[in-house]
């Protein structure tokens, strides 16, 4: 066989371009959280973001991972899986109502609502129901 003109002037982009191919193909390095000094995205709602978001950084700046970084991004709960979805963002805190099944994903904490209301409020002293709750005008804090 003898290497025609074309093929000469191809060994050279193809060498490039096989290289290329096998960096993609190749299997990325193991995640090391004490050396990585990647910033991560956590799309959160306020309330999520307040209580593990917070905690996350503090946890990783005492020492588990000290050059990773996390960046905060408040977003509203209908809106992180399509964030996610789109490669906007790593990682989604989100209520598990609405998640696809397809995504994987792990419980991280169940949270309890207690409900208070003044003496005599005009809703009365009875036992609320769910919907007697989604009528009200209500606050979290």
């Amino acid at each position: 066989m003898v290497l025609t003109p074309r093929g000469a002037a191809l060994r050279e982009p193809l060498r490039h371009a096989l290289q290329r191919l096998q960096a993609v193909v190749s299997a990325p390095p193991a995640f090391d959280a004490a050396t990585s000094e990647r910033t991560f995205s956590l799309g959160a709602n306020d309330n999520a973001g307040a209580i593990i978001g917070t905690r996350l950084i503090q946890r990783l700046r005492k020492g588990i991972s000290p050059g990773t970084r996390l960046a905060l991004r408040a977003a509203d709960s209908s809106a992180l899986v399509g964030h996610l979805e789109a490669g906007d963002i790593d990682i989604a805190l989100v209520s598990q109502a609405g998640l696809p099944k397809s995504l994987p994903h792990q419980p991280l904490l169940y949270e309890k609502f207690m409900m208070a209301q003044r003496k005599r409020h005009p809703r009365g002293e009875r036992k609320p129901t769910l919907r007697d709750y989604a009528r009200l005008d209500r606050r979290l804090r």
